[in-house]
């Protein structure tokens, strides 16, 4: 170890182990304005190599640590959108900004600067939000592995995006959206997400052999998720442990199934005798449940028309729930029927005050719907 002065600066250097292509011990060097400032990073490289712990090299710069994390990320356990998400944030946004900084150089004004780039770029501030969320998952990594001394990020200018407006929806409406989808090829589905309160994934992953319309009450089980991964769509385990659940069927839901059942041999141009309880209840007549990025599309052209604007799979879910804690369900009760992991989440998100003068949303979906609180099986 040494201290070094040259141009005016100082610098410690250590020796960081292994030989370079010449054959000379690989170093590594810090700057510093002072003598002293450089005596203590020197006991703090010292402190490192004596526990043990890799010396992180001085030239790493941001994107090239990124992209070694991003090939750890690819061998995760994560989903793979989230694997995408990553890659495509980190190679649009982040090394843009701030790639080209040393990673032991990083700064929080780096990050502040970073989020302003991207702001003026256009980006919303969920979409600032998401990139700095990435960037602090990545610094994370690298501070558990002792190549930071710090997450810059968590030290930085927090992003405040505005909360979302709740989706109030009018009896009217609830009558002219049910008018509109009278004869529409997704009906079924979008009655069977009003009455269940299921996710859009889960629901057309359905399979007959899950419904069971003959018991008392009546139930079907969610198992597995259609979801979309890289532009396809695959058949996988739902969102999380607690989403493999059993659902009670409505009354009209049970009705709507059974026409359903009735119809599925000529509609997907089966022999009367052909047994589809392994056939997915949404299958279209390739056998396979329809694109949910169709289903939403079509809902929200609906809800257009019906003057509901913005209207997803994902409110009807919100509906849902709001019905059955304004209807007196417990709360505990109502979180494990959405496949929730964690109570929290079903307070934080469904369990709000209804806006006065339009009545309750539970109240307007139980006068569209004509549904009762769902007994839950034991």
């Amino acid at each position: 170890m040494a201290i070094i002065k040259k141009n005016g600066k100082y610098y410690a250097e250590v020796a960081v182990g292994g030989k370079t292509k010449g054959g000379a011990v690989k170093r590594t060097r810090r700057v510093a304005k002072t003598r002293a400032g450089a005596k203590r990073i020197e006991r703090e490289l010292k402190h490192q190599l004596d526990k043990g712990l890799p010396i992180p090299r001085a030239d790493t710069t941001v994107e090239s640590f990124l992209n070694d994390w991003l090939k750890v990320m690819n061998h995760s356990k994560l989903a793979v959108n989230t694997k995408t998400s990553y890659s495509q944030i980190v190679r649009d946004h982040i090394s843009p900004c701030v790639g080209h900084h040393r990673l032991i150089n990083l700064h929080q004004s780096h990050v502040n600067h970073m989020v302003k780039t991207i702001s003026e770029k256009g980006l919303g501030a969920n979409s600032q939000r998401l990139v700095r969320r990435t960037l602090s998952v990545a610094l994370s990594y690298a501070e558990r592995n002792d190549l930071v001394n710090r997450n810059v990020v968590k030290l930085s200018d927090p992003v405040s995006a505005p909360i979302r407006r709740e989706l109030f929806i009018q009896p009217d409406q609830i009558k002219d959206l049910l008018a509109g989808l009278v004869g529409h090829r997704y009906e079924d589905i979008y009655i069977f997400l009003a009455h269940t309160g299921v996710r859009r994934g889960e629901a057309l992953a359905v399979k007959w052999s899950d419904i069971h319309l003959d018991d008392d009450p009546p139930w079907l089980l969610i198992e597995r998720s259609y979801t979309n991964e890289s532009g396809k769509y695959v058949i996988k385990k739902p969102k999380t442990k607690t989403s493999n659940r059993e659902v009670p069927i409505s009354p009209d839901l049970q009705e709507c199934l059974r026409e359903r059942k009735k119809r599925v041999h000529d509609e997907q141009f089966l022999d009367q005798n052909t047994n589809i309880d392994d056939n997915f209840v949404f299958a279209a007549y390739n056998s396979y449940p329809p694109r949910g990025d169709t289903v939403t599309k079509q809902l929200a052209t609906a809800g257009q028309l019906a003057g509901i604007p913005h209207l997803g799979p994902h409110q009807l879910r919100h509906l849902h729930s709001t019905m059955l804690l304004e209807q007196g369900l417990d709360i505990n009760a109502v979180s494990k029927h959405l496949g929730h992991s964690n109570i929290s989440t079903t307070a934080n998100i469904y369990a709000h005050p209804t806006r006065t003068g339009v009545g309750t949303v539970g109240r307007v979906i139980q006068q569209a719907f004509d549904h009762h609180v769902i007994p839950h099986r034991d």
